[in-house]
């Protein structure tokens, strides 16, 4: 189920709305209500690149808002003093709910499966509602492949993070740099 959820969800949304509440006014008075101050920047993805560019958002004191679907990254997070919620990125209704106004960047760490999991890339979806939703400041997108690179940018980031290709680049410049002195 977990795997064609988003197939399922459309063959059953229509039943849904019954469920759902007209106005959630208490979570959001309750969202607003615990964060800090409003955020600069929107990360999406707490763990690998997203916990390294958190911990340097802390240390910074950039306020930030931080996104992910695991709630332990997500409490962990929270006791480390991090504005953190549990979301999930492929809801286009999740995305526009976010505190766009304050924010000057959104930062997207999550990574893309692959159609052999889900068909919905949530990069895709996060740059496409961003873009719906009238958003005005920078997008970053990390990806883990390079072949993927002309897609994230013709959807719209203004950043391609390649966090594998960027960190052999810096390891490489070290390196040739600790030779060139030897």
């Amino acid at each position: 189920m977990i795997t064609y959820s988003h197939r399922l969800y459309s063959w059953f949304e229509p039943f849904l709305d019954r469920f759902e509440r007209k106005d959630p006014a208490r979570e959001k008075e309750d969202e607003q209500k615990s964060r800090k101050d409003p955020p600069a920047v929107i990360l999406l993805g707490l763990s690998g690149l997203g916990g390294a560019l958190a911990s340097q958002l802390l240390a910074n004191k950039v306020p930030t808002l931080a996104i992910d679907y695991d709630p332990s990254q997500v409490e962990d997070w929270q006791e480390r003093g991090l504005d953190a919620n549990y979301g999930d990125i492929t809801d286009p209704e999740f995305i526009a709910e976010l505190p766009l106004e304050s924010a000057q960047w959104v930062i997207s760490t999550v990574s893309h499966h692959g159609p052999d999991i889900t068909a919905i890339d949530p990069r895709l979806t996060l740059i496409r509602t961003l873009k719906s939703e009238g958003f005005d400041g920078q997008v970053a997108v990390a990806i883990y492949r390079h072949e993927e690179v002309e897609l994230i940018e013709a959807a719209g980031a203004d950043i391609v993070l390649e966090p594998f290709e960027d960190a052999a680049k810096t390891t490489m410049t070290r390196v040739l740099d600790s030779l060139a002195k030897d």
